[in-house]
C-alpha cells in the first residue's frame, strides 16, 4: 500500500525512532540514511505495532537532498 493510502486508511496513534546513522559516499554527493523506528496504528478496527528499519538513499543536486529510494523492513532481531 503506497504511503498515501496507508495514512488515509490508519490513524497512527505513535511513531518512534531511533539509531539514527547517516553515511555519505562520492566525496559527499550522495548518502544512505538509515533508523529503527517503531509504529502504532489503528486500522479497520484493530490496533496494530511495527517494529523495522527504514533506509534512505539520497542525492544532491546543488544545494538540494533529493529522496531518490526508499525501503523498509522489519526489525532485525537481537542475537
Amino acid at each position: 500500500m503506497p504511503w498515501r493510502g496507508f495514512v488515509e486508511a490508519a490513524t497512527i496513534r505513535e511513531w518512534e525512532k531511533r539509531d539514527h546513522r547517516v553515511q555519505r559516499y562520492t566525496a559527499g554527493k550522495c548518502a544512505v540514511a538509515t533508523y529503527l523506528f517503531s509504529i502504532t496504528f489503528s486500522m479497520g478496527g484493530q490496533i496494530q505495532t511495527m517494529k523495522g528499519r527504514g533506509m534512505f538513499f539520497l542525492v544532491k543536486e546543488e544545494k538540494r537532498w533529493l529522496v531518490v529510494a526508499d525501503q523498509f523492513s522489519p526489525e532485525p532481531l537481537q542475537v
